[in-house]
């Protein structure tokens, strides 16, 4: 990810005034990282963009040590984390979920026993994450902006402010009071994509500096070939190579779940045994009762299959030995 952090340093360097000092450092806020693997070690979607650039944060933070990870506790406290530290945590996630869940316990409490963090003038505050449903956030965050702290929002999309009608109030609430102090604390602001930096200029308004950035992430199973001592997912679920094509995302109304269900019924009625099976990949998110239901009622003659839960190896194999894949969702990040 060379180009996207030099690209995202660039933006922080020209958002600072000209009597910053030299020797300020960059924390990443991973608090809501750390919310999510308390309910799942396994990440999908911004959590996944969020882990795979600490990794790469690692490697880059060797020699300078100037980046260091940062939690905002439920005490309302800051405390720094060190990268290595997370990074072998993280290394852990494929542990049986009871052994997971006591190393995270344990990293918890570690972190929790911190001194308590002092910014410096001239640092930054870099929020990568899904950082809208963390209760006193921007209230520190104004009182740290008026001593001198630079805050930088990584955009994804603002989908829930856009299109409120495929989530649910609460998010909906969370999310647009999340942009609303975005727009009026942010010292500039990066996207992934132009759609996203057109969708959040029209509705804030924003005049500081936002730039469109790709952060040249490769997620980890992408590049995962075997892993000795795993099982054969494709067994596992009783799938044959290239027998299957796979649509992979959470099961929520914006990603158009019921209509390649039907779709997938209309080609099976035609073509029978000669129709790949559809595999879908994903956890169950919000309002999904009624995608869930209607799958079900749907997929008489199972040859649609719903899995939750998978770890990288698994996925990596379900992709490589898929047909094709299937995406059809209603809107994304980038339009």
């Amino acid at each position: 990810m060379e180009g996207g952090f030099a690209a995202e340093q660039d933006v922080a360097v020209s958002a600072k005034s000209t009597e910053t000092p030299i020797d300020t450092t960059v924390y990443f806020d991973i608090t809501d990282l750390l919310t999510f693997l308390k309910k799942s070690p396994v990440v999908s979607g911004i959590q996944r963009v969020q882990v795979e650039a600490v990794l790469a944060l690692q490697d880059e933070n060797e020699a300078t040590n100037t980046c260091k990870c940062v939690l905002f506790g439920p005490d309302f406290v800051w405390r720094s984390v060190p990268i290595k530290a997370f990074c072998r945590l993280f290394a852990m996630t494929d542990l049986p979920d009871a052994k997971w869940q006591a190393k995270l316990s344990s990293f918890s409490k570690v972190i929790m026993s911190v001194e308590p963090l002092e910014f410096a003038p001239g640092d930054t505050l870099y929020f990568l994450g899904a950082s809208w449903g963390i209760p006193g956030l921007f209230e520190s965050l104004r009182h740290e902006r008026c001593e001198g702290v630079r805050c930088i929002f990584y955009l994804h999309d603002i989908i829930p402010v856009k299109f409120p009608e495929y989530f649910t109030p609460q998010i909906e609430t969370e999310f647009s009071y999340w942009v609303f102090n975005v727009s009026n604390l942010a010292a500039a602001v990066i996207c992934n994509s132009q759609a996203t930096r057109s969708d959040f200029l029209a509705i804030t308004g924003f005049e500081g500096p936002t730039r469109v950035v790709n952060l040249n992430i490769k997620p980890n199973f992408a590049s995962i070939e075997t892993w000795p001592g795993q099982n054969d997912a494709l067994a596992e679920h009783g799938l044959s190579p290239h027998g299957y094509a796979l649509m992979v995302g959470t099961l929520e109304p914006r990603k158009n779940h019921i209509a390649i269900a039907n779709v997938w019924v209309d080609l099976m009625r035609r073509f029978g045994g000669q129709c790949p099976k559809l595999v879908i990949a994903g956890r169950i998110g919000w309002s999904a009762d009624g995608i869930c239901q209607h799958i079900d009622l749907m997929n008489r003659s199972n040859g649609i299959l719903h899995l939750d839960g998978l770890r990288d190896f698994e996925l990596a194999q379900l992709y490589r030995q898929c047909c094709f894949t299937v995406y059809a969702s209603r809107y994304e990040g980038w339009g």
